[in-house]
């Protein structure tokens, strides 16, 4: 898409170089063109950089939920560890379901197992 609007823009200004007068090509024309060029290419740059910025802020807020959760299901497992064999069966659906969620969020890296689908937690 680019490049076919640049390319048209070229022989669009091909064209009207030869019908505009030539006070419109001078040096003081080509100049505050290149100026006006050279503000939209820094505004354009200052923009990709912000949605980049965005992009991963958003990213590591993601990133820092998951392992929070994570870390989370750790330290249940763990605490409920320590209650004994009577939290056997709670702990084993903690993990089927955190499985499941795993599965839910990243298919393509599927434990294999075939579960119970539903929505994430």
């Amino acid at each position: 898409m680019v490049l076919v609007c640049t390319l048209t823009g070229t022989l669009a200004g091909n064209r009207l170089a030869g019908v505009l007068p030539r006070q419109h090509l001078a040096y003081g024309s080509k100049d505050a063109i290149k100026l006006g060029m050279g503000l939209t290419a820094s505004i354009t740059a200052l923009i990709l950089a912000l949605v980049t910025a965005s992009a991963k802020s958003d990213f590591d807020t993601c990133d820092r939920a998951i392992r929070r959760s994570a870390a989370d299901v750790l330290m249940l497992d763990r605490a409920l560890d320590r209650y004994g064999p009577e939290t056997v069966e709670i702990r084993a659906a903690i993990r089927t379901n955190f499985s499941d969620r795993i599965d839910l969020l990243w298919p393509e890296e599927s434990s294999g197992r075939t579960g119970r689908r539903t929505a994430p937690i």
